[in-house]
């Protein structure tokens, strides 16, 4: 039996608010202990760094479509989707930094430290999220509907796939083709 009323579904638009939430502040926060971490001090021009960031972030996600539903993608393909963009964000960042001539402010290895643990740290949240999500869809929770149509050989190696993959929360209807091949 499976639910198919999930609240993620019901809540998927403020949810999409929660995930950008989170990623703004594993940016920030990671920053945050960067600097502090390194003994260095916590100026303006890191609150505009952080700002500049996740606005950044935000933006080149959108157009990677980082914040889709990764029901049916690899763990991989977020990760490195999440390393692109923060590798465009930090891209960013140095032009900005570059053209306001202001990269003297900033501590280059609390920067350096940021720049390599942020993107780790925002596919750690990302896979600790994906574990759960798994859980529940495995208990029947946030399930959907699938039909199949056609009864080759894909058609039974995708319905081999969902039948073995009960954390994508797939549950299969029916397979449906008006050939004779599936008799």
């Amino acid at each position: 039996m499976h639910n198919q009323n999930g609240l993620i579904r019901q809540y998927s638009w403020e949810l999409g608010i929660v995930h950008r939430l989170i990623d703004a502040s594993v940016i920030a926060l990671i920053l945050w202990l960067a600097v502090i971490g390194y003994g260095a001090n916590l100026v303006v021009h890191y609150q505009i760094s952080a700002f500049i960031s996740i606005i950044s972030f935000w933006m080149v996600a959108e157009w990677h479509a980082l914040y889709k539903s990764w029901r049916v993608d690899s763990l991989w393909r977020e990760a490195r989707t999440i390393f692109i963009v923060w590798m465009l964000t930090c891209a960013v960042l140095l032009v900005v930094g570059f053209l306001s001539k202001s990269t003297d402010e900033l501590s280059r290895v609390s920067t350096l430290v940021w720049a390599v643990t942020t993107p780790l740290m925002l596919i750690g949240v990302r896979t600790i999220i994906r574990r759960a999500i798994r859980h529940f869809r495995k208990q029947g929770f946030n399930s959907r509907s699938v039909a199949i149509i056609g009864c080759g050989k894909q058609a039974t190696k995708l319905l081999d796939v969902i039948s073995k993959s009960p954390w994508m929360g797939l549950h299969v209807e029916g397979v449906y083709d008006n050939s004779r091949a599936c008799e």
